[in-house]
């Protein structure tokens, strides 16, 4: 607590008043205050000095504090009567407050009445806010202007000239952006004065305005006669002429403006000259350009969707109306009164329509993304029928003349409800009285809007300047027919129109009950729906909704999917007839899947960039529930494109595409760029919504179409797949499938679709095969076992274009090495498989061309064979067609199945054996020839045979690959019974070897040939060469049987031949009678054994005669072995010569056999040259005897 005298403490009441300058008491009783005399009101100079520090001191963040000093200050110091010392302390600092942000200023700055519309002149003057215009008197008297007089507007623009000279005068140059920032503050409240200068026509000779500046760093202001107005200035004209000394006023003020200031116009040039023509000329060369046809109902369509009806009714009435052709606006509209096309839609005009009717060419929507309108051809397309066309719209009718011939001017815009109307023109209106319920009695006259459109006779063609084309009875039926084609396409992607109808009035009929002809009704199965959440759009079209959106959700790189389902149904009644044979009548309807979007980025950025105006990147398909080529009559049987309404464009694709395209003037085409064009931006726009909008809209679409109603073929049809399709969506179609991560591919047995990187395909090679496609599709799809991957069948086409148009997705590819070596061989003993489509597969996996397949193939036992279907290696196989086939037969189970015959050559090289066996199963063929025996005997001579055979190829092959046989597989062959022997021949009288067998089959080691039977054939086995004939030459077979160890004449031994010899001789003694046999049989034996033994004497050396004597001396020596005749004797009974008198018992030696004595004398025959050989040889044994005997010769 502070404690101070009364003479300068005053009461707390006054704390707001003087509290910063003077003590305040706290506060007290009245009766107190009053006896210390604290009630006395403080004084005027020094509320000033308080009111001084509430300016120094103020800030905007506690001005409510402020607020209420302010207010008591003021209050108080409008109770004081104030001197001239106190008005000139207020007026000497800042002592108004003028607001928030600007706190106070000196009252020479404030003005309290604006007079003058109000304009912001901050920082040179402010307005006294309204909650202190209670002290009004007060803010005069503290020096604040009563009101915004021209003075003070031109004292502003003097402290600005002088500014702004300044800066050209100093050192400002160094700052320029400073400069600027002031000349961009200045500059418009410049512009305000003088134009609120000009509103209140002021006249002042001083009166500054701002002058042209190339340099937009500066701002000149000179005075209005020094100024020059010119309408043809730009950035590059200069500041002033210097030639002339001309200064420009300043671009941004008007000529009008500049006209009322007084400011000197330049006036060497005249810009009124120009080109002009007619109304009419205009028209027909509009219509010059827009061919008749659809273009007519297209347009009103367009017009009503625009205005918001739901309904659109044309009428052609043929009625002549002659009873309303008197009494009308003039009488040169007469002839108007007669046939007439009507249109009708139950929107009705506002005022806005009114006026931007009168515009020519549609150029009043261009501006409005939210309507159809600005893609049309305009109201100027009637004109192909009609000259003066009107319309009733609720109580308002129009007329327009262009000519002015008719109506007298060119237009006519009445209110049909005005009593002078009513009186004047009763006849104008009586062709419409019932049209579609239009009636002059009612409030409303027309509930909609109603077009007449009179068809243009010859005689008004022949004065037309608009048209020369007379509009009969034929031009309406070339109409109406190209309605018939095209009706049920018109209500597509219309935003408001959901029912058409086309009737027909007669020349007598009724316009209340006129016939119907076509009906086109669309029905909204599923409302407008965001994707993907769902959302309903309501209370506005789609085309509104889009407008208002795709700005915010391009910028979040988003875009908008709405979907809608609606089924369009076309009916044609029978009265159709009379204007179009060739239709069927009845009803038909098409069900439509639409989906619309907007662009992404791109779209969006060409959009913003202000080359065209007004852009809306919206585009949407329409996808038929039946193939487009089955549409009923009404429909389009290829994809067209549209623009809300079709345009006369095919394209490749089984559905729609709506697009907000730029088109040629007469919208009959997409805009192109030719080759004397620079740059074209229209084109360049439709590249973008084909590339980014449209695509995005087929994407969504196929996103949204249901896969259970569509099989999965059908949905891949819709893809860009031609040459064609991909020239229009395809690089950015499948670009933005990758980019995006778009989920788009489908698998069959879920319906589910799936983002690429997910998926797996089989490759085209194997899919697209006609034999093993769906066999190998179906196996990838149980065995392949990645559980991230969806396995997918994807047509080839689809494949290609992802290919081309990006580069990706050949990873996602199960090759045919992966499916081979992944997935069949692999699970290749699986009971899933089907024996045939087993064998399909491996047949195919033979074929190819690769490394780690032949692999699997080689080491998989996957060959059936033909005769159990046992399945076996490649190797372990025979080639049915090879040099080894001859070794087996069926039932040996080692050919392939017939199946496999065509990849014969895969299985060579697979390792099947073909003409190289090898020896090991050489050794096994010849042991089954004894098993082969038992039970087809003529097989196993056969496979005797082929054996031999094949053994022949190996000696001394002309062929590198083939090798000779190994010894140690010779040395199995030469023990291994497989060589039929011979048997006993029907004139073999003796013994024979072959008879003591079981088997008729004998070891090459223990076989003879047969040329050695009468050598050997009593004791050895014989081969049976007969049987062996085959192709193979002789030497071949000799050399064979020679490799095998088959014994020939030259193996035949002293021994062997002995043994033969025996053999016949014991045969002949046993048999104990003569032989029936030819004596040249016989002799032909013993003459081969005795040729054979004494070959085999002359031929040895000296120890082996040796030892062939020994030999012979020790078996044969006295034994029955030389024959005589038919018998065998014993050497010693035989003599070389017949003799006269021969002693019986003995035998003369057949000449023929005489070289062989020295033979026979081994056997023990005597050379008998005399009769006294005898006795000579006694005599000699008894010399001999007796030499011995008495010592005469030693041992």
């Amino acid at each position: 607590m502070m404690l101070g005298t009364s003479n300068n403490t005053c009461s707390s009441k006054y704390v707001h008043v003087v509290g910063s300058v003077t003590s305040v008491a706290e506060e007290m009783a009245q009766a107190v205050e009053i006896l210390f005399g604290l009630n006395v009101p403080p004084s005027a100079i020094a509320v000033i000095k308080h009111l001084h520090n509430l300016s120094a001191s103020y800030h905007c963040v506690g001005h409510h504090l402020y607020m209420t000093m302010l207010h008591n200050v003021y209050k108080h110091l409008s109770s004081e009567r104030l001197s001239m010392e106190h008005i000139q302390a207020l007026s000497g600092f800042p002592s108004v407050w003028v607001d928030i942000d600007e706190g106070f200023k000196h009252p020479s700055t404030v003005f309290i009445d604006p007079k003058i519309v109000d304009i912001d002149l901050k920082p040179y003057l402010f307005a006294l806010p309204s909650m202190l215009h209670q002290w009004r008197s007060l803010m005069l008297a503290f020096g604040c202007n009563q009101e915004l007089t021209p003075q003070l507007l031109t004292g502003v623009l003097q402290n600005i000239k002088s500014k702004h000279d300044s800066y050209s005068e100093g050192d400002f140059r160094e700052d320029i952006s400073t400069i600027q920032l002031e000349v961009q503050k200045d500059l418009p409240i410049v512009l305000q004065i003088v134009n609120s200068l000009s509103k209140e026509q002021v006249m002042l000779e001083n009166l500054l305005l701002p002058i042209h500046q190339k340099d937009k760093s500066r701002l000149t202001l000179l005075c209005v006669n020094e100024c020059t107005y010119s309408d043809w200035l730009n950035e590059e004209t200069e500041s002033e002429d210097g030639e002339c000394d001309v200064h420009y006023l300043h671009q941004s003020i008007s000529k009008t403006t500049a006209q009322m200031l007084g400011v000197n116009i330049s006036d060497d040039r005249d810009y009124d000259y120009h080109q002009s023509e007619s109304l009419p000329t205009r028209l027909n060369s509009i219509l010059t350009a827009y061919v008749d046809g659809l273009s007519i109902p297209k347009e009103m369509i367009q017009n009503a969707d625009d205005a918001g009806a739901t309904e659109v009714c044309f009428l052609y009435d043929e009625r002549q109306n002659w009873d309303a052709r008197t009494s009308l606006i003039e009488r040169e509209m007469a002839s108007l009164q007669g046939p007439a096309l009507w249109s009708f839609n139950n929107g009705t005009f506002k005022e806005t329509d009114f006026k931007n009717f009168i515009k020519l060419g549609g150029a009043t929507k261009d501006a409005d993304t939210s309507t159809i309108g600005k893609y049309g051809l305009g109201f100027s397309s009637v004109f192909n029928l009609t000259d003066v066309p009107s319309f009733i719209s609720g109580n308002t009718m129009v007329i327009l003349d262009p000519h002015g011939s008719y109506l007298g001017k060119q237009g006519l815009r009445a209110n049909l409800k005005s009593a002078r109307n009513k009186a004047t023109m009763r006849n104008q209106f009586k062709p419409f009285q019932g049209v579609f319920g239009c009636d002059f009695n009612r409030e409303v006259i027309c509930n909609g809007t109603l077009f007449r459109l009179p068809l243009r006779t010859a005689e008004q063609a022949s004065a037309s300047d608009i048209s020369s084309t007379c509009y009969s009875r034929k031009e309406v039926n070339a109409l109406f027919k190209k309605f018939v084609g095209a009706c049920g396409n018109l209500l597509l992607f219309t935003q408001n129109v959901k029912s058409l109808k086309f009737l027909f009035v007669p020349s007598e009929g009724d316009p209340q009950s006129p016939q119907l002809l076509v009906e086109v009704v669309k029905h909204v199965k599923i409302p407008p729906t965001t994707l993907p959440k769902g959302d309903k759009i309501k209370r506005e079209s789609i085309l509104v909704h889009a407008s208002k959106e795709w700005q915010r959700l391009a910028q979040q790189n988003d875009s908008l999917s709405i979907a809608e389902r609606v089924d369009v149904e076309v009916g044609l009644s029978n009265n159709i007839k009379e204007f179009e044979r060739k239709c069927s009548v009845g009803r038909g309807s098409v069900e439509w899947v639409i989906v619309w979007n907007t662009g992404g980025k791109e779209s969006y950025k060409f959009a913003s960039s202000g080359e065209l105006k007004h852009l809306l990147p919206l585009a949407a398909v329409a996808i038929p529930a039946t193939d487009l080529s089955m549409c009923p009559c009404g429909f389009y049987k290829k994809g067209h494109l549209f623009t809300f309404l079709p345009l006369p464009i095919q394209t490749p694709f089984p559905f729609h595409i709506n697009a907000t395209f730029a088109l040629t003037k007469d919208r009959r085409e997409l805009l192109r760029k030719t080759e004397d064009d620079k740059f074209m931006y229209g084109v360049e726009w439709n590249n973008i919504l084909l590339r980014d909008v449209v695509t995005r809209a087929l994407v969504a679409a196929l996103k949204y179409v249901d896969l259970h109603s569509v099989s999965t073929a059908q949905y891949y049809q819709l893809w860009p797949c031609s040459p064609e399709q991909t020239d229009y969506l395809g690089k950015g179609f499948y670009r933005m499938i990758v980019d995006e991560k778009q989920e788009m591919f489908v698998e069959e047995r879920t319906k589910e679709r799936w983002p690429l990187k997910t998926i797996r395909y089989l490759d085209k090679v194997i899919r697209n095969h006609p034999n093993i496609g769906d066999i190998s599709f179906k196996a990838v799809e149980k065995f392949w076992n990645c559980e991230s991957e969806v396995v997918m069948d994807i047509p080839s086409i689809v494949l290609d274009c992802l290919f081309k148009q990006t580069g990706c997705g050949k990873d996602r590819c199960v090759t045919v090495e992966n499916f081979f070596c992944r997935v069949f061989f692999p699970n290749f003993d699986d009971e899933y498989w089907e024996t045939r489509d087993r064998d399909s597969l491996t047949v195919f996996a033979i074929k190819c061309n690769n490394t780690a397949i032949h692999q699997q193939v080689e080491a998989k036992k996957c060959i059936r064979t033909s005769h159990s279907g046992t399945l076996k290696r490649p190797k372990d196989c025979i080639d049915p067609f090879g040099v080894c086939a001859k070794l087996f037969s069926a039932e040996d189970d080692m050919f392939p199945d017939k199946y496999f015959w065509p990849v014969i050559d895969g299985l060579h090289r697979a390792g099947m054996l073909q003409d190289n066996l090898p020896w090991n199963i050489c050794v096994e063929r010849a042991s089954t020839v004894s098993e082969l025996y038992f039970t087809d005997y003529e097989g196993a001579i056969q496979r005797c045979k082929n054996i031999l055979q094949y053994l022949g190829h190996h000696i001394n092959p002309s062929n590198a690959c083939l090798k000779p046989c190994p010894q140690v597989v010779l040395k199995k062959l030469r023990n291994i019974k497989f060589l039929p022997v011979l048997l006993c021949p029907e004139s073999w009288k003796f013994v024979w070897k072959a008879n003591e067998t079981d088997c008729a089959l004998s070891a090459p080691n223990e076989t003879f040939r047969e040329d050695t039977s009468n050598l050997v054939g009593c004791t050895q086995l014989i081969l049976d060469e007969t049987q062996l004939r085959s192709d193979i030459s002789d030497k071949k077979m000799t050399d064979v049987l020679h490799l095998l160890g088959v014994k020939s004449r030259d193996d035949i031994t002293v021994k062997s031949v002995t043994l033969q010899l025996l053999s016949i001789s014991e045969a002949l003694q046993d048999s104990g009678l003569d032989l029936e046999m030819p004596d040249c049989e016989l002799k032909k034996i013993c003459t081969e054994i005795y040729s054979h033994m004494n070959t085999l004497y002359q031929n040895s050396s000296s120890e082996g005669k040796k030892e062939f004597k020994r030999y012979v001396s020790e078996h044969l020596h006295g034994k029955q072995t030389i024959l005589v005749g038919n018998k065998l004797v014993k050497p010693k009974q035989v003599v070389l010569h017949k003799q006269s008198s021969r002693k019986p018992g003995m035998y003369t030696l057949d000449q023929s056999f005489e070289e062989y004595l020295q033979l026979f004398e081994l056997f023990g025959m005597v050379e008998n040259n005399t009769t006294g050989f005898g006795c000579c040889f006694a005599v000699m044994c008894l010399a001999l005897v007796f030499a011995l005997s008495y010592g005469l010769y030693s041992l």
